[in-house]
């Protein structure tokens, strides 16, 4: 709980300045979306995460104007942790990371309920609108291929664009990295052509 307190109070202090120093500058906390300790019985809700920052309490900060959620991390379950030991190295920190990648595919219907969860939060607890960023998923992941990645743009647009139609919360997406030719340096698994 120590460390949300800490990040709170490290995003509030940096939404207020920029509010500070443009009062009409747009301003998101900039984490990934998971639910954390703070909403204890919506960590469930994370696709392959048993941890999370806190997205209602990172987005309860009353200088924060929209929400976003990122997916991609979330759909291949990589938290940028490196397996091997060298980052996050406790034998605790290792095992927990072990378990969630041995979680790797994630069923449709999970991400669905997922996006699903926040969008609610954003429109009833947040009361901000969400938007959904860094959509995909990895090319360079060994089980993707274009159909699953496609499976996963036809639940998202649809849960936003059912979503934006009634007049909800999520009212906008946008992939990663939309790359044409001659860019093939920018590649990272994520981009579009």
């Amino acid at each position: 709980m120590r460390y949300l307190i800490l990040r709170n109070a490290w995003i509030m202090e940096m939404a207020y300045h920029v509010k500070s120093v443009d009062k009409n500058h747009l301003v998101e906390a900039g984490l990934e979306g998971f639910y954390g300790r703070s909403t204890p019985l919506r960590m469930k809700l994370n696709p392959c995460s048993e941890i999370g920052t806190g997205f209602i309490a990172n987005n309860l900060i009353p200088a924060i104007d929209f929400s976003k959620q990122s997916i991609h991390i979330l759909i291949n379950c990589n938290y940028h942790v490196n397996f091997k030991g060298t980052r996050n190295s406790s034998s605790k920190s290792r095992s927990l990371a072990q378990r969630s990648h041995s979680r790797h595919e994630i069923h449709p219907p999970k991400v669905g309920h997922w996006l699903d969860a926040h969008i609610r939060d954003a429109e009833y607890v947040l009361q901000n609108p969400i938007i959904v960023a860094n959509f995909g998923k990895s090319r360079k992941d060994p089980s993707s291929n274009t159909y699953k990645r496609d499976q996963l743009f036809d639940i998202g647009y649809h849960k936003l664009y059912t979503s934006a139609k009634g007049g909800a919360a999520a009212s906008g997406s946008m992939f990663w990295q939309l790359l044409s030719e001659g860019m093939d340096s920018f590649r990272d698994g994520y981009e579009l052509y």
